[in-house]
């Protein structure tokens, strides 16, 4: 259908419910709504969006009709007493996702000719079910004959009550396997903590036995540098002496007098030798002491964090128990839930099987 532009413009702003097609003069074709005309330009609201064009630029506009305006002139057009013109406009309408309007020609379709088999396949489909002459839709059909919806669909209520115990044990196995996991987590803190606790009495029960080794090198130790502080003295002496007596001798071999530089010289640097070895071994004691007291102060900070970490562990492990037993409770619990809901699956399964 052509209509004159002059004429158009406003024919279309008459119709908010209709659809349009737009051909421009360059053979652009635009599909939307005619919404504003102000004499120059014309408005066309798109699906996502707006679009503003010259009317110099249009070459004509053709209404397109909505699915329900298409169905209004198709149904008075529609020859009311033929089935074949019933399914027609039923088959179309579906196509046009008119569902509503397509059951009602199917259904009219099939009351003209009861032997309309591609009418009755199609309210097959829709669930329909003839009742004493009278179609009936899913929502009266079912309910009238005791069947309740659920999920999405018309279930006999046997098997409804079925599908609820199965749901039911189902709920149940999910908060049995929570409480399973929470039951084995317990568990394993508190063994975490039985193992902290060995752990540290471990500690505690060594530290005694390195305390006294520690303080026993650190007794050695300072009687080593008390030793040996008095042979230091006893070392100074004797290379003072035999330094004395090397300078003395050396005096007489540079006056060319008979002397023992020699032998004194020998001495001097034996008692130089004894008076280094007294130092050294000063030196290695005075480590030793500090390592003993290093070693002293370890073990008792290890000693603090063990009675520290036995103390937790203790709380830990208290904690634990409690929540073994909590679990422990809820899993016998909901284990015997599981049981008897089993038994009312069984049950419920059985009677269904009766009624199929």
């Amino acid at each position: 259908m052509r209509t004159p532009l002059s004429c158009l413009f406003l024919a279309v702003l008459a119709l908010p419910a209709a659809a349009d097609i737009i051909t421009l003069k360059n053979g652009r074709v635009i599909e939307g709504d005619v919404v504003k005309d102000d004499g120059r330009t014309i408005k066309i609201q798109l699906k996502y969006g707006s679009l503003t064009v010259e009317k110099s630029e249009v070459a004509s506009i053709e209404e397109k009709l909505t699915p329900e305006q298409e169905y209004a002139e198709r149904r008075a057009k529609l020859d009311e007493t033929s089935a074949k013109e019933q399914l027609a406009l039923a088959e179309w309408a579906a196509s046009k996702k008119l569902d509503d309007e397509a059951v009602g020609h199917f259904i009219q379709a099939a009351t003209l000719d009861p032997e309309c088999t591609r009418a009755l396949d199609a309210l097959e489909k829709k669930d329909y079910h003839l009742v004493a002459g009278e179609w009936q839709d899913p929502d009266t059909y079912y309910p009238g004959r005791g069947y309740v919806r659920f999920e999405g669909r018309w279930i006999h209520p046997i098997e409804h009550s079925w599908r609820l115990s199965r749901a039911l044990l189902e709920k149940y196995e999910a908060k049995l396997t929570g409480a399973r996991a929470r039951l084995g987590s317990a568990k394993a803190q508190r063994r975490r903590a039985e193992e902290q606790a060995v752990a540290a009495r471990r500690i505690l029960d060594a530290a005694p036995r390195a305390r006294a080794a520690a303080e026993e090198d650190l007794a050695d130790a300072e009687a080593t540098i008390r030793g040996a502080e008095r042979r230091l003295d006893d070392a100074k002496d004797d290379v003072a002496k035999w330094e004395i007596i090397y300078e003395t001798e050396r005096l007489k071999a540079s006056r060319s007098e008979p002397n023992s530089a020699g032998y004194a010289d020998l001495e001097l640097r034996k008692a130089k030798r004894s008076l280094g070895s007294v130092h050294v071994e000063i030196a290695n004691a005075e480590r030793r002491i500090l390592t003993a007291r290093k070693t002293l102060s370890a073990i008792g900070a290890q000693e603090d964090a063990a009675a520290r970490d036995l103390s937790e562990a203790k709380d830990d492990g208290e904690r634990a128990d409690e929540k073994v037993r909590e679990a422990e409770a809820e899993v016998a619990e909901l284990e015997a839930a599981v049981e008897e809901q089993e038994r009312e699956v069984a049950r419920a399964k059985e009677a269904l099987d009766k009624v199929r």
